[in-house]
């Protein structure tokens, strides 16, 4: 279970993630989770990827993304602990490399 958590739905299921991680953005084109201050960068729903991000906490950093089937979890630690900050719905449509997340800004 997230601390702070926000669901957004979907039609397979529905989107969560940490109110103090992330805050999330969408346009006609775009779906991301952003990383709140201090940290940067963002996450794109429709194709994950850790690059470019940098946490809000000194003490954690992002760590990987782990395929659950229906669902990525997104995951920080530190040496002794992991926390899921994120869950983001898998759909059917295949994800192209650099579908969302290669363009300059936010």
């Amino acid at each position: 279970m997230l601390p702070q958590r926000t669901q957004t739905e979907t039609p397979s299921q529905s989107l969560e993630f940490d109110d103090n991680v992330f805050g999330e953005w969408q346009n006609q084109t775009h779906h991301r989770l952003y990383v709140k201050d201090p940290g940067e960068g963002f996450i794109s729903v429709t194709n994950p990827d850790l690059d470019g991000l940098v946490s809000p906490w000194e003490e954690l950093t992002f760590d990987v993304l782990r395929d659950r089937g229906d669902h990525v979890e997104v995951v920080m630690s530190d040496e002794s602990t992991e926390i899921v900050v994120a869950r983001i719905p898998t759909d059917s449509k295949p994800r192209r490399p650099g579908a969302e997340g290669s363009e300059v800004g936010a």
